[in-house]
């Protein structure tokens, strides 16, 4: 098997280097040299035979150790007289599983292309060579010499083909470029100081021409791995900056990680007076950058959140800048907000500019609206109210002999602290309370976030007043057929279902939030009201609307539960046998309630609430509910009453 060499042909090709070891640098050369195209010959024809290279330019004893600068000196000079072989490729023609369906029209597939063995084994051997620099620093001095003819030589053959592409020049280059930062080359650095500003260009010049993104990582990558000294970067910053942040927006680790040494580098080694007018040039370049830098603030087991935890507090307060600059808003992005979940609607008014009023004097300013939108963080709110819940209060126990007083957290007395001896402040009581007062103030803004989305789900008109039948039956009978074609209309557009289910979703999630809100002190009483207000309204709709609710089984026929297979009440025939009731809680909503947010949405939510650890919320949302069921039921049953000593009378 040629792509597992057996232990023996290892041994055979090892055996075959060690020849080499008596011989002296002039004469190996002598030999090697003139025998290259030979050896190279035979390797395309069994893979295997690599090997030799990998034991003359890697082996740190023996032949390795005397002969590894000899075969660079001698490899080297070959490959760049034979460059083009490089990127030869050859046409391999499809198998005939793939050509049925071609064939079967009478057209000839057209082939594939590949590299030629030839191209693949130069590029493995310039790759062995280029290895040998981390275990013989000596063999430097056989790249200097070609250092810059071969950089140009890859920066011309990556532009190649009619595509922009990754292929084996632009493979070689990034070798290049990581063998040599990764070790202390200085006469490498000094040979490629002259063409830093040529290959920054045209590196920049093919990532914009180029859609294919495995090759716009490629130069990414080239871009930030360039050998040589920061101070010969200086003029090249803004280039990089731009290079930087597709670097932490993709999904490469490698290239993630790269990206962030690359920042912390030039912020630990560069004065911020410097440095951050350059990430300001340009806003939406520094918009995007801290953007993506916070993507990657996440906890562990995540490998880069502590390493850009560790480079945001290295900016300093400079981190939080960018927060007053106009950030981009996507148009994609805006629909699929619009489509898909709450959002919060931005508008501002803007004139016409002076310049254009002065062609029409008569005219008034025109004036434009602008918006956007802005997702609302439902999701977020909620997880915050259940952390803040389940989170323990901290409690500092103070000693009684200690002098040290605590200072309470007021803004107005912040100057105060901090113009106080610090022997004099106890700090564990300040750490704690303003603990305290963050999570109060993280629940009220999450709070605040779910009645937004409440009114906004439940769409409250401006009086404030839902008005609901509890009769169940409309006072005219107009207003319910124009209901049900409104109801129709609804069902029949394409969004309808689409707006139901997002709705019904958050409106799950908002009573979610305030069950996890009516554990909380300060927020107890608000929420317990917002959640009976609902409760009643869900009940109210639910009982007014008793007609369009209609029970279904698992399959989605209507279905009584209480009624046995047989059609006769299972109560009347007691046989003493365990029969499996129907399925409960299946509803299909007709009528008005048909395309509208599914009442029994919070039935989901409270029996949720049940089991977690908003238990006695829940319970009392539950009396409520009962006790307002027994007061209706007790005034219809006054009022009918009512009606019929009226009618005895009469």
């Amino acid at each position: 098997d040629k792509s597992s060499p057996s232990p023996k042909f290892r041994e055979v090709c090892d055996t075959f280097a060690v020849i080499f070891t008596g011989l002296e640098s002039h004469n190996f050369a002598r030999v090697i040299a003139p025998n290259l195209p030979k050896i190279l010959e035979e390797i395309d024809k069994d893979s295997a035979l690599i090997g030799i290279f990998s034991s003359m330019l890697l082996d740190s004893r023996g032949v390795g150790k005397s002969h590894s600068y000899d075969l660079c000196a001698v490899v080297v000079p070959y490959i760049l007289e034979n460059f083009d072989m490089l990127g030869e490729y050859e046409e391999v023609p499809c198998e005939k599983g793939d050509t049925a369906g071609d064939d079967a029209k009478g057209v000839a597939p057209p082939p594939t292309l590949r590299l030629t063995n030839r191209a693949n084994n130069l590029f493995k051997i310039f790759n062995l060579a280029f290895s040998s620099l981390m275990k013989h620093s000596k063999n430097e001095a056989a790249f200097l010499p070609h250092l810059q003819k071969l950089t140009a030589e890859c920066l011309k053959g990556s532009t190649k083909g009619p595509f922009l592409v990754p292929n084996p020049y632009s493979n070689i280059l990034r070798s290049i470029f990581r063998t040599i930062s990764a070790g202390k080359f200085e006469d490498s650095y000094k040979e490629m100081h002259p063409l830093v500003t040529t290959i920054l260009n045209e590196l920049y010049r093919m990532y914009t021409m180029t859609s294919n993104e495995p090759f716009r990582l490629i130069i990414i990558e080239l871009c930030l791995t360039l050998p040589t000294r920061l101070s010969v970067l200086l003029p090249h910053l803004p280039l990089l900056m731009k290079l930087v942040v597709p670097a932490l927006q993709s999904n490469e680790g490698d290239l993630v990680n790269l990206g962030l040494r690359t920042l912390e580098f030039w912020v630990d080694n560069l004065h911020p007076d410097f440095l951050f007018p350059i990430f300001a040039q340009q806003s939406s370049t520094l918009c995007e950058l801290m953007l993506a830098l916070t993507h990657h603030l996440q906890p562990a087991p995540y490998p880069y959140g502590l390493l850009c935890l560790r480079l945001i507090g290295k900016l300093g307060g400079k981190n939080r800048l960018f927060l007053q600059e106009i950030m981009a808003q996507n148009r994609d992005a805006n629909e699929w907000i619009t489509a898909h979940q709450l959002s919060l609607q931005c508008e501002w008014l803007c004139q016409s500019s002076p310049e254009s009023n002065e062609m029409c004097d008569d005219m008034e300013p025109k004036v434009s609206t602008s918006s956007f939108l802005l997702p609302l963080p439902l999701e977020r709110a909620v997880e915050i109210l259940r952390l803040v819940a389940t989170s323990p209060n901290i409690v500092t126990k103070k000693d009684v002999k200690s002098t040290v007083q605590s200072t309470p957290i007021i803004d107005k007395h912040c100057s105060e602290v901090l113009f106080q001896d610090s022997r004099c402040l106890d700090v564990n009581s300040l750490s704690v309370e303003l603990m305290e007062n963050t999570k109060k103030e993280q629940s009220k803004a999450a709070f605040a976030v779910i009645k937004g989305a409440l009114a906004s789900v439940l769409d409250v008109n401006d009086s404030g007043v839902l008005p609901i039948d509890c009769s169940g039956t409309c006072s005219n009978e107009e207003e319910k057929i124009e209901s049900l074609l409104e109801a129709s209309e609804d069902a029949d557009s394409g969004n309808a279902s689409v707006d139901s289910d997002v709705n019904t979703a958050a409106f799950r999630r908002i009573c979610d939030g305030l069950f996890a809100a009516a554990a909380h002190d300060g927020l107890r009483d608000e929420a317990m009201g917002l959640l009976k207000g609902v409760a009643a309204h869900v009940f109210l709709v639910v009982s007014s609307n008793e007609k369009d609710i209609i029970r279904i089984d698992s399959d989605g026929s209507t279905t009584d539960p209480f009624q046995s297979p047989d059609g006769y009440e299972s109560s009347d025939h007691i046989d003493g046998k365990i029969k499996p009731l129907k399925p409960f809680g299946c509803f299909r909503l007709s009528g008005p309630l048909n395309g509208d947010i599914n009442p029994f949405a919070f039935n989901q939510s409270l029996v949720d609430a049940l089991s977690g650890c908003s238990t006695l919320a829940a319970t009392e949302v539950i009396h409520f509910v009962i006790d307002m069921f027994r007061r209706i039921n007790t005034k219809i049953k006054e009022r009918n009453s009512g009606d019929n000593n009226n009618c005895k009378a009469a």
